[in-house]
């Protein structure tokens, strides 16, 4: 399956990076309060691309030391997931939705090294 638009185009055969999605899990630590842990990983194939909208990180005046651009098939996450990448774990900063049809995401993640 390929799909052409403002991204040069998708193709499922170039998703060949493993990434590992990381839902988060609220833990009561027994004082009133909750930690949250990232235990479980879930393993997706995605292409990874280098960089990313700096400009916006830099606008919200957010540290970070490396910035990636994931394309993952469809899956629900929202802005608590962790991506795990290499042996680094990156915030997720934005999804979006790549042509509307919830087909493929595009993600910005950050990591603070």
């Amino acid at each position: 399956m390929k799909i052409r638009g403002n991204i040069t185009e998708i193709d499922v055969a170039k998703m060949r990076d493993l990434v590992y999605l990381m839902p988060p899990t609220d833990v009561a630590d027994g004082r009133g309060g909750v930690d949250r842990t990232y235990p479980t990983e879930i393993e997706v194939y995605a292409i990874v691309n280098p960089g990313g909208n700096a400009r916006e990180l830099q606008e919200l005046n957010l540290t970070y030391d490396n910035i990636i651009t994931v394309i993952i098939r469809w899956y629900d996450l929202d802005q608590t997931y962790r991506i795990k990448y290499r042996d680094v774990e990156y915030t997720l900063h934005k999804s979006s939705d790549v042509d509307a049809k919830k087909r493929f995401l595009k993600l910005l993640c950050y990591a603070k090294t």
